[in-house]
């Protein structure tokens, strides 16, 4: 029996009438049930009566965290959905991974985020704002200078 079709009869999931995985267009099966997609939309753990198998909790806990994303990215703050996610492995995997293991898990799945938000501020820099804070000092520094004659002078 090969493992698509191991995970299709737990999951009780037809992989015949399922499309290929895809995150991005929220196809995630057969990695993740209807219903534990729906624990995911909603953020609540209804039901632990599935619980994950050993030898898929690495591809299922990965379509967890695209699953969340995909769902929840920029409405709920990642913290909220890191934390699902924690609570999601303990409650539903066969053996969860340890704390340390999840964080490193979560880390790998998510880095593209920080990448973004990286990227973000770095473009936020643009040469127009480099250029008039170039030119707010050069006022300054002549106005400082022109205070600084007229002070020599003795007008002031």
């Amino acid at each position: 029996m090969s493992k698509l079709s191991e995970i299709s009869s737990y999951y009780n999931i037809d992989p015949q009438s399922s499309n290929i995985y895809n995150p991005s267009t929220g196809n995630f099966r057969p990695y993740i049930s209807e219903e534990l997609e729906n624990m995911i939309k909603t953020l609540k753990i209804d039901s632990t009566s599935h619980k994950l198998l050993n030898d898929y909790s690495d591809n299922t806990l990965a379509t967890v965290i695209d699953c969340l994303l995909y769902y929840h990215y920029n409405a709920i703050d990642v913290k909220i959905l890191k934390g699902f996610f924690f609570e999601f492995s303990q409650k539903l995997c066969e053996n969860p991974l340890e704390k340390e293991e999840l964080e490193d898990f979560w880390v790998q799945q998510t880095a593209f985020i920080q990448y973004n938000i990286d990227e973000k501020n770095r473009s936020s820099i643009k040469p127009q704002n480099i250029k008039q804070k170039h030119i707010q000092q050069f006022e300054a520094d002549l106005l400082t200078l022109e205070l600084a004659v007229e002070f020599s002078k003795g007008d002031v």
